[in-house]
């Protein structure tokens, strides 16, 4: 996009007199845009939540802002795939129900009027919504993934110790295990010797015979 053109076309759009009904629609649209690319940049953008408190000078701060290298940058940035967005999730459906639902959605016809300039804005403005939601997506599940990554590691550290602990209770299993009828046999003798009478022994002595 060629935004200064946009700008100057939506500006001279707004001004003639007989789009005075459309009460700068132009000027709101690029308000819109930018509060979606570049919301630090407008003057007095952070506190703006209600398409009824837009003041003029909401729209002439975001009509300089769209004509600068900085906007282009950031709106080269927003539409890629890797790039965390620098507006939030919570802002983006603030900016929907608030502004795009009442000035947009609602009056196509009056979109219209803006010429080729309105449409293209304003169909960049409907699709970014999904897309930024999407990303936003994309960022959690890669965090959640990394988080399930060094979970995998932290296990995998501990694994070796793990496996020599549980290779040495097996090894005394199975001497346990072998040993068992050998064990049976002595408590069963020395069961045997406690209750025999006392002066007799379990072996009898050469000399007593």
């Amino acid at each position: 996009m060629v935004f200064p053109d946009i700008v100057r076309e939506l500006v001279r759009l707004d001004g003639e007199e007989e789009n005075a009904d459309l009460e700068n629609l132009g000027k709101k649209m690029i308000l819109i845009t930018c509060m979606i690319v570049s919301p630090s940049k407008i003057n007095g953008g952070s506190s703006l939540t209600l398409s009824s408190k837009i003041e003029p000078s909401h729209l002439e701060s975001a009509c300089e802002v769209m004509t600068t290298e900085d906007f282009s940058e950031m709106f080269r940035t927003i539409c890629k795939m890797d790039a965390i967005p620098e507006i939030s999730l919570q802002a983006i459906k603030l900016i929907k129900g608030e502004f795009i639902d009442v000035l947009i959605t609602p009056h196509p016809e009056k979109v219209a009027r803006l010429g080729n300039a309105g449409r293209l804005l304003g169909s960049w403005i409907d699709g970014v919504l999904e897309y930024t939601i999407l990303k936003h997506e994309v960022v959690v599940l890669r965090l959640k993934n990394k988080q399930v990554l060094a979970k995998i590691h932290a296990v995998s550290q501990l694994w070796p110790k793990k496996k020599e602990f549980i290779e040495g209770a097996y090894k005394i299993l199975l001497f346990s295990k072998g040993q068992r009828k050998f064990a049976n046999s002595a408590i069963k003798v020395l069961t045997e010797e406690e209750h025999k009478p006392e002066g007799s022994s379990l072996v009898d002595h050469p000399d007593s015979a």
